[in-house]
């Protein structure tokens, strides 16, 4: 069938999909060297080609898979070009700015962090009122001593 909308409306769903699977094989790209870097305790790569072959071998490892869909491999090139910008060698051998990196390219990074501070909030606010309830326990804890004394001094009285 021709259904113009509908196939468009699936190549760019396709589309998408490509895109962020690349991504993804990027990012776990970006993982594995800084675990790699963890285990040897040396350089994560040689230099840039080291890291463009490994690109290479996984973006060949997708268009394996996309071959149903050879029309396809043409609009997810835009974003190999774009991939090696988010691995920069002296990014990676820095764990702190790669993971950075990762954590701000991340897409729901906003929730993440409007999460975090909703989360301090209501710690704070489960702390204060923690506080409260030992102020009021220390004082029933009080009152009580003060109970026990008048009906020890009554019961001295005989009332």
């Amino acid at each position: 069938g021709k259904g113009g909308a509908g196939s468009e409306e699936q190549d760019d769903k396709i589309k998408k999909l490509q895109a962020q699977v690349k991504q993804r094989d990027n990012e776990i790209v970006i993982l594995v060297n800084m675990i790699n870097e963890a285990k040897k305790g040396g350089a994560i790569m040689s230099g840039p080609g080291a890291l463009l072959d490994q690109r290479g071998v996984s973006a060949g490892a997708l268009e394996g898979q996309s071959a149903s869909n050879p029309r396809k491999d043409n609009g997810g090139g835009g974003n190999a070009a774009a991939a090696p910008a988010l691995v920069d060698p002296a990014i990676l051998k820095d764990r702190a700015k790669a993971f950075e990196m990762f954590r701000q390219g991340y897409q729901k990074n906003d929730v993440i962090d409007s999460n975090k501070a909703v989360l301090k909030s209501k710690y704070d606010e489960a702390k204060s009122v923690g506080e409260k309830v030992n102020e009021s326990r220390g004082e029933i804890a009080k009152l009580k001593g003060q109970i026990e004394q008048l009906r020890v001094e009554r019961a001295m009285r005989g009332e």
